[in-house]
């Protein structure tokens, strides 16, 4: 009983996770806990039943095999487990050193960066999409004349493929020129669609991965680098994952002055674009149209001028005035006087157009207003009431994790920027934040997760002590998952933390089987020594140690030699699942022996100075 709830307990945390991913994976603890509880039922009812019935279940071969497969486990525990025990119990404290090193070792490949961290796993997809953003205003044929080139660099790349490997890289190409569709589906993303001449979109459904050599990240990558250097363009994006979890960095700057905050925000894209681990550095400035701005000069306010008086006279030239209304049957219509088309098609007029001043009398514009050519926004981003403008990219070096990349970003390039520009202010955005934000809140559901543990355990063995030597398992567990990681070339993200923490139930449950049964050695035996009740101990519950670790490793053994894009959401839960399990029980049932031991000479020692005292 206590092994289920330690576990439901474990996995009770993954049910209150929030952001995106959070709720994706809701389901999984959900059903687990469920069959978990449904197995109680099975335990104290259900299998009573079986286990009353005094035939045996085996016969003939099966009895033979049973017979076999039992004679050859006790050798290999009494000659091999039970020897090796009391080797680890004799150098007890060595060996324990030598665990916490390799569990030091485990965390000191993620601080050093050798296993990335990336938040949402990177799955290719069998799909490359392109977006082309040119200039706010670019007309439909300049757009599709850059398209047609990219479709082009494309077309390269693919025959050099043919010729190389004699099969196709792709089924087909689809393009949208005037209308770019929203993100793939994921959190950050976004499903809206815009309309516009300047927007480009390039999709092309590649041959399945199983029948192509390179990956559809290796395409992508080698695709950019054969487009041309296209003029002006504002955007241009490659997309290969088969969800977008949003940008790897995505990094907020705000200032007071927006002149500031312009200039601050170009310089540090132009930074991060001089960076080879980036790629896909965008900003969200979007110029939009050309618009002239009228100021009036000291000649013009001397007049009685006012810039409400400029720009309604501007509007009615150009615009038009409602002077009157006739009726022509049914219908009303409105007579607008304004400049002819030839006079307000062009610019020049603009500069040549004579203003009526509050005296009746008209002067040329240019003597009254100065005239300033300029570009204005045609986005405007604004958190919590401040203007803000957003940088994103993607990390292209497998080495680097988003966190370095960052971490890079503020020593080097925004450093001197905020020497600079003091009012200047830098957070981390999208992706970043909700790894900031579900990391911490995952966090605090664990340690709550913990302490119901910790009672749980108090409860059963009636010792504050003794919980946190099996507590000390965990930590065995984790680093068997990053081992576990290490060994599959797999990175950490936020599924595989999933896994960590659903493991620590299932490790714990072990290592309950162990000192609970120790506990009542010492109850019924207190003359035995506790190096040869640790090692009884052991014998009696190697076996259930090792089906528990055997049915859960080879049951998560398939997903993990699964190749569906579908499974490969899940993998790195399992991964840190099996890793961890087959890691940490093929060292507690020598972990906990030498603790047990360790634990009770403390206890004696202790004993011994409150005597004298």
């Amino acid at each position: 009983t206590i092994g289920v709830l330690t576990t439901i307990a474990a996995f009770s945390p993954l049910i209150f996770s929030t952001g995106v991913l959070g709720q994706i994976l809701k389901p999984i603890p959900i059903i687990v806990i469920c069959v978990l509880l449904l197995s109680l039922i099975e335990a104290f009812f259900i299998l009573p039943a079986h286990l009353s019935d005094s035939k045996r279940w085996s016969m003939g071969l099966l009895s033979w095999l049973r017979k076999k497969v039992t004679a050859g486990l006790n050798w290999f525990v009494d000659n091999i487990i039970l020897k090796l025990a009391a080797v680890v119990i004799a150098a007890r404290y060595l060996f324990v050193l030598i665990v916490f090193t390799v569990i030091g070792i485990a965390f000191y490949q993620i601080g050093s960066g050798n296993i990335k961290f990336i938040f949402f796993p990177q799955i290719e997809s069998d799909e490359i999409r392109v977006n082309l953003e040119m200039p706010v205003g670019t007309n439909f044929t300049t757009t599709k004349y850059y398209t047609d080139q990219i479709i082009g660099s494309f077309n390269g790349l693919a025959e050099e493929y043919k010729n190389k490997n004699g099969s196709d890289l792709h089924k087909n190409i689809s393009v949208s020129i005037g209308l770019s569709f929203g993100d793939r589906g994921g959190p950050n993303s976004s499903s809206s669609s815009s309309i516009s001449t300047h927007l480009a979109e390039i999709t092309v459904e590649l041959v399945n991965a199983n029948f192509r050599a390179v990956g559809a990240r290796e395409i992508s990558r080698n695709w950019r680098e054969k487009v041309p250097e296209i003029p002006q363009v504002k955007n241009l994006t490659f997309e290969s994952s088969l969800v977008s979890g949003g940008a790897d960095i995505n990094i907020e700057l705000s200032h007071r002055d927006s002149d500031i905050l312009e200039q601050a925000s170009e310089q540090l894209k132009l930074d991060m674009q001089s960076m080879d681990i980036l790629t896909e550095v965008v900003d969200s400035l979007e110029p939009g149209k050309k618009e002239y701005i009228y100021e009036l000069s000291d000649a013009g306010l001397a007049a009685g001028l006012t810039p409400f008086d400029i720009g309604l006279q501007l509007r009615d030239l150009f615009r038009g005035r409602s002077v009157d209304r006739i009726q022509r049957g049914s219908d009303e219509i409105e007579i607008f006087v304004r400049y002819p088309e030839n006079l307000r098609e062009n610019l020049s007029t603009l500069e040549q157009i004579r203003l009526r001043l509050p005296s009746g009398e008209r002067a040329p514009i240019g003597a009254l207003a100065t005239i300033e050519e300029s570009y204005s926004p045609s986005v405007i981003k604004r958190v919590d009431g401040r203007k803000i403008v957003s940088i994103t990219a993607d990390v292209a070096n497998a080495n680097i994790s988003p966190d370095q990349a960052i971490a890079e970003i503020k020593d080097k390039y925004y450093a001197p920027l905020k020497d600079k520009y003091p009012l200047l202010n830098f957070e981390l955005a999208g992706q970043n934040k909700d790894q900031q934000k579900d990391l911490a809140t995952l966090g605090k559901n664990m340690l709550v997760a913990l302490m119901i543990i910790f009672v749980l355990l108090t409860s059963q063995l009636r010792s504050y002590a003794k919980p946190f030597i099996i507590m000390l398992t965990i930590p065995l567990g984790i680093a068997g998952a990053i081992y576990g990681h290490i060994i599959l070339g797999e990175n950490l993200s936020f599924i595989s933390l999933f896994g960590m923490v659903a493991l620590t139930g299932v490790v714990i449950n072990d290592s309950v089987v162990l000192v609970d049964y120790y506990n009542k050695m010492r109850e019924d035996n207190p003359d035995i020594s506790v190096s040869d009740t640790a090692l009884i101990a052991l014998k009696r519950r190697f076996r259930p140690i090792l089906l528990t670790t055997l049915t859960t490793s080879l049951g998560l053994f398939p997903m993990l030699l699964e190749t569906s894009l579908q499974a490969q959401f899940i993998i790195p839960m399992a991964i840190s699942l099996a890793g961890g399990i087959i890691f940490a029980s093929s060292i507690l049932i020598f972990f906990i022996p030498a603790l047990l031991v360790i634990f009770n000479e403390i206890n004696g020692l202790v004993h011994k100075i409150t005597r004298k005292t």
